[in-house]
Formats: structure tokens, sequence, C-alpha cells
């Protein structure tokens, strides 16, 4: 399986960043729909027919991935970052990149949540994954489900 499907804006402007661009489509746009990237560039690449070269600007997307993603840190954040990777078929995953931008979708997330349940032995819902689809944020869910396991064994005497 590969993340061949997520969404990636190439944009020819000048004078705006991508954050920018980013943003103002999330006015206009639900959050599924937003795209992952928004590659500032001089000129769209395009294939010897003229038209938009789609594998160019993936590789930008990759480039910039290699670039801009923080590692995870700590053990959960590890953790679920190498599982994050795995079900999206990615070499790595930083610790603020979003399951559903990196082209996570239900069958991931059902597989995600599978391999959470059978690796680290917690259960994350739909709902959790949804409310905070980042790899600290599940991180923290998972950590705080760790916790509270611990503290209910402990007073389960």
């Amino acid at each position: 399986m590969t993340a061949d499907r997520r969404l990636v804006v190439a944009a020819v402007v000048t004078g705006t960043p991508g954050d920018v661009i980013r943003s103002h489509g999330a006015t206009l746009l639900p959050a599924h729909m937003l795209p992952e990237r928004v590659a500032v560039v001089e000129s769209l690449p395009l294939t010897a027919n003229g038209k938009v070269d789609r594998a160019a600007i993936a590789t930008l997307a990759r480039l910039e991935d290699q670039d801009d993603s923080s590692a995870p840190t700590g053990a959960a954040e590890t953790a679920v970052a190498e599982i994050l990777a795995e079900v999206l078929g990615l070499d790595h995953v930083g610790w603020d990149q979003s399951f559903f931008t990196l082209g996570g979708d239900s069958l991931r997330a059902t597989r995600f949540i599978t391999e959470l349940r059978t690796r680290l032995g917690v259960t994350l819902t739909l709902s959790a994954l949804f409310a905070a689809p980042t790899v600290e944020g599940v991180a923290r869910a998972v950590s705080a489900q760790i916790t509270l396991d611990a503290v209910m064994e402990e007073g389960m005497v």
C-alpha cells in the first residue's frame, strides 16, 4: 500500500506563502479535502504533451516531507509513528503530520486502530482519531489510556 492518494497543491503565486493559501482553503473546504501541502513553484511542471505533470508535483511533496517533518519524541510517539508509517506505506511520519492528509481513509483508520490494539494493547476509537489525527495527538491518547489502565489495575485488588 502506498500513500499516493494524498492531496497536494502546486501554486504559482508571488508574495504569498503556502500556509496562507492552505489557511484560505480551510475557510472554503471541509477538513478532509484540505491539501497536506501547498508547494509554491515558479511554474507548474509540464509533461511533453503540455499537461500538468502530476508525478512531478508528487515528487515535490515527497521532497518537502523529508525536509519539513519533525521526528517523533518519546516512546509513545515513536511507536505510533512507526505503526502509522507502516499502515500508510511511508518511510517515516513526523509528529505533527495528520493521518488524513497523509492519505488515510476509513479502511486504513481501521487497520491503524487494529495495529495499535495488537502492538500496544490500546483501544483507540475512530472519534478519537478524528479529534486528534496527528502522531502527537494519538500518542497523547495512547499515553492517557495506558496511564488509566495502570491506575485501574492498581485499584482493583
